[in-house]
C-alpha cells in the first residue's frame, strides 16, 4: 500500500516519520531533507517531557533517543541499497551499514526540556 508511492530517498525518509509518528512519541516533521543534511523537529518528544517531570529545565538538550533515532534513519536510507530492495536484514547487512564512511553528526539544535516549544535535531555529514 504504502511502497508504490515512494519514488525518492526522501520520500522514504517521510514515509518512516510518518510511521514513527503513529507510535506516540511526539509529533515529528521533517524541515529540511537531503544526503547531506536533515532538519527534524519533535512536538511533546516524550523524552524531553519526561525528564521536566523528573528534574525540571534542563541547561543542555536531553533528546538523545530523538537524535539516535534520526541519525540512524539518515545513515540507513542514504547509505544503504534498502530502497533499491537490497537486503539488511543480515549480520553482514548490518555490519556494512555500521562501517560506512558516510557517517553522520547529530546536533542538537532546540530542546522542549530547555524551554524551547519543540525539539529541533539537524543531522549533516
Amino acid at each position: 500500500m504504502v511502497l508504490p508511492h515512494l519514488k525518492t530517498r526522501e520520500d522514504w525518509v517521510k514515509g518512516l516519520i510518518s510511521l514513527i509518528n503513529t507510535m506516540g512519541w511526539g509529533y515529528h516533521t521533517v524541515l529540511d531533507l537531503s544526503s547531506e543534511r536533515a532538519v527534524f523537529r519533535n512536538y511533546n518528544d516524550f523524552e524531553d517531557l519526561s525528564y521536566m517531570r523528573l528534574y525540571g529545565q534542563s541547561d543542555y538538550p536531553v533528546h538523545w533517543a530523538n537524535s539516535g533515532g534520526f541519525t540512524g534513519l539518515m545513515q540507513l536510507i542514504y547509505s544503504t541499497g534498502l530502497v533499491n530492495g537490497d537486503p539488511i536484514h543480515t549480520e553482514e547487512g548490518f555490519r556494512k551499514m555500521r562501517r560506512s564512511t558516510s557517517r553522520y553528526k547529530t546536533r542538537m539544535t532546540k530542546s522542549i526540556a530547555c524551554g524551547d516549544d519543540y525539539l529541533e535535531v539537524e543531522i549533516f555529514r
